[in-house]
Order: C-alpha cells, then structure tokens, then sequence
C-alpha cells in the first residue's frame, strides 16, 4: 500500500517539480522582459517609446546587466541611422553616461568607438560648412571685384577719352600759341 502511495503521489509530485524547475530556467525576469520589450519596439521603429522603456529600465533595475545594456541602447538609439528623430549630441550625453557608469563594462569598446565616430563626423561637418562659409564669401568677394572691375575698366576708357581730349585741346593751344608767337615776332620786327 505505501508503494501504491510513492506511485501515486510522491513520484507526480517529483516530476512536476522537476518539470517546474526545468521551466524556471527558461523564465524571465522583470528586468529581462522589459529589455526584451525595448529591443522589440526598437526593432520594430519605435523608437520613442523604446527610448522610455530603455530609460525606465535603467532607473528601475539600475544595478543589473539590463541596465547596462540599456544605457548603451540609450546611446545608440539616438545614432541609428533609421531613426529620423535620434539626436546626436543626446547620443554623446548617453555614452558618456556609460564610459563613468560602466568604465568596464561590456559595451565600452563599442561606446568609445560610436564616440570617435560621431566626434570625426562633427569635425567633417563643421570642417564642411566652414568650406561652404568660406566659398559663398569668395564668391561675394568675386562679385564685388568684377563690378569694382568693371567700374575702374569704365573709369578708365573715360579717363582715356578725356586725356584724348584735353590733348587735342593742348594741340589746339600750341598751335595758336605759336601763331601768336609768331605774330609776336613779326611785331618786334617791324620798325
């Protein structure tokens, strides 16, 4: 009768605990499931509302390797090159959040490198409409010449035509001043 007993109840009861063991491995907890909720809207587009999730995780679970991994999130999520809405300099507060938090952490190397990334294209882009700047005031400096050009090239045909004249009137002069020399002459000549 005992046997009948182990049969029938003890050795169920030792199954279901060893079937609910083995499920509890496969459990998530509350930390993981948000995670894996973030990743999901994230990997789905939606990336403000995977940007809460990712924050709430972070300030719910702060001490956890989900955490961790949501900081970086925060970071990248606001690089990602579908994410119209993601903010460069909200990217660098967010890494740099991570380099103090987690100096070691698993996502370091790639931190640092997103930061280097996103530093090289500020200098191209500050370096590129610094370019811009300078060429369209080049090409404000080439307008300008060519109508200073253009007046001096004016100024100087009129110049020109001027000095022609008055040189003709200076011809003029001589002539009539060597006539009335001339006259002069004869005036001084004559008894």
């Amino acid at each position: 009768m005992i046997r009948t007993n182990l049969h029938r109840y003890i050795l169920p009861a030792i199954a279901a605990a060893l079937l609910w063991l083995q499920c509890a491995g496969t459990l998530m907890t509350v930390n993981e499931r948000m995670l894996a909720s973030a990743d999901s809207l994230f990997y789905n587009g939606d990336y403000t509302n995977a940007k809460r999730t990712y924050a709430k995780l972070r300030s719910s679970f702060p001490n956890t390797p989900q955490a961790e991994e949501a900081q970086y999130k925060l970071g990248y999520i606001n690089i990602y090159y579908k994410n119209h809405f993601g903010d460069r300099e909200e990217a660098i507060k967010e890494f740099n959040r991570y380099q103090s938090k987690y100096p070691n952490g698993d996502y370091i190397e790639e931190v640092n490198n997103w930061l280097n990334i996103i530093l090289a294209i500020t200098d191209y882009e500050e370096g590129y409409y610094s370019s811009v700047k300078t060429a369209d005031t080049l090409l404000n400096r080439k307008k300008d010449f060519e109508k200073t050009s253009d007046f001096l090239k004016k100024e100087y045909q009129r110049c020109n035509a001027a000095r022609d004249s008055l040189a003709k009137e200076l011809d003029t002069i001589k002539h009539k001043l060597s006539a009335y020399e001339e006259i002069i002459d004869k005036l001084h000549k004559e008894p």
